[in-house]
């Protein structure tokens, strides 16, 4: 029988399990391998959990497969148990493990599970136990991929994972676990620093700190006045995950791009997700954000902060203003405060400008007009969400 495309994966997830399963010491060799509640629409997607777009697919077909399986989980130990009739249900509990039908392990293990307390299978039939739990959420998880409901195999994740920790069944339910991430968020930036322990080493030989806070003076792949800056959340400078953007604005017309790839379809997602915070507590920066459907020069500057010669309230910077007001795109306004703001911005409620398409957007621009207060904004985690 054929394969599936949209199975894959998960299959492969499964093979890779029963390889190692093959080498635990048990009567039977083994295989092991794969529900509900809506994600919190609020909730804060973080570093770890929305993984990288370029992270290599694995396919069951692969013909150059590697012969060497390596996971951090153990091998389920080894029990012979002494009672011909316990032996006799535990052998039978593998071998229904080791062949997919967790259902009637699982009933099996459950009949010999009071009799081994004491015993040194108490532990073996306890984590096969687990493989079973953790066979039948994968079982799920696959029925609703199959449904395209993404969102509930993320569910299932949050609330069952952790049960099956530890175990070559876990480890399929997070693979398809990741697989439902990526068809449902598409991260655009995280402003992870790139060969970081590079330049933390380079810091440290200068015998300098890295910067902290204060005007950025630099320049990233983002924009001008930018700088990527790195440490935990609980510091402030970052939402999630190591890294994050710090952008000085000024009293002129300031932007920050992010392309979209050509292989993502805007229209596809339903939202945007941002996190966000000023450095100065009483600064309340105007920002636009647009998705930007013109392939000219943005603002009049070619992309660079300040945007062309005219400062705030001058002539030349009131013309910027309005030439990105009436950019072809889709435009919403936010004004950030001190706080770390998660913000979820709904793309239907975007200010359609120009007769714009989104499937003519280029580039997601963050925009300060130079209207309000000078200050530093800290910027992390910038995700399309589908519906």
């Amino acid at each position: 029988m054929e394969t599936k495309p949209r199975f894959r994966s998960f299959l492969a997830v499964l093979a890779a399990f029963a390889l190692l399963l093959a080498v635990s010491p048990a009567p039977g060799s083994g295989t092991v391998m794969a529900q509900d509640a809506v994600i919190s629409q609020d909730a804060v997607i973080s570093q770890d959990a929305v993984i990288s777009q370029d992270a290599g697919e694995s396919s069951a077909d692969d013909e150059g497969a590697s012969e060497e399986t390596t996971s951090d989980v153990p091998p389920i130990p080894l029990w012979v148990p002494t009672d011909p009739g316990i032996k006799l249900k535990y052998d039978q509990a593998r071998l229904d493990l080791d062949a997919g039908r967790f259902d009637e392990a699982e009933r099996g293990l459950k009949q010999i599970r009071t009799k081994a307390r004491g015993t040194d299978g108490e532990d073996v039939v306890e984590r096969c136990l687990r493989e079973a739990d953790g066979g039948q959420l994968c079982e799920k998880a696959a029925k609703l991929a199959e449904k395209k409901q993404h969102r509930k195999v993320l569910a299932l994740w949050s609330k069952d994972s952790k049960k099956v920790e530890g175990t070559f069944t876990g480890e399929a339910l997070r693979g398809m676990y990741e697989t439902a991430l990526k068809e449902v968020f598409h991260v655009l930036a995280n402003f992870e620093k790139k060969n970081s322990k590079e330049r933390d080493e380079k810091e440290e030989d200068e015998g300098e700190d890295p910067p902290r806070g204060g005007d950025a003076r630099g320049r990233t792949e983002f924009g001008a006045n930018t700088r990527l800056v790195s440490g935990k959340r609980e510091e402030g400078e970052v939402r999630q995950g190591t890294g994050g953007l710090y952008w000085t604005t000024t009293n002129e017309l300031g932007f920050l791009t992010v392309p979209v790839p050509d292989n993502v379809e805007v229209e596809d997602y339903r939202y945007l997700r941002i996190s966000l915070r000023t450095e100065e507590p009483k600064a309340k920066p105007q920002l636009m954000v647009i998705f930007d459907c013109e392939s000219g020069v943005f603002g009049g500057g070619g992309g660079q902060q300040g945007g062309g010669r005219g400062g705030r309230g001058g002539r030349g910077g009131a013309w910027q203003a309005n030439a990105v007001r009436n950019r072809i795109g889709f435009h919403s306004q936010i004004t950030p405060g001190v706080r770390w703001q998660d913000l979820r911005l709904d793309l239907r409620k975007f200010d359609d400008r120009g007769n714009a398409r989104w499937e003519n957007v280029l580039n997601l621009r963050i925009v300060h007009l130079g209207a309000g207060e000078a200050t530093g904004v800290f910027i992390d985690e910038v995700i399309l969400e589908k519906e």
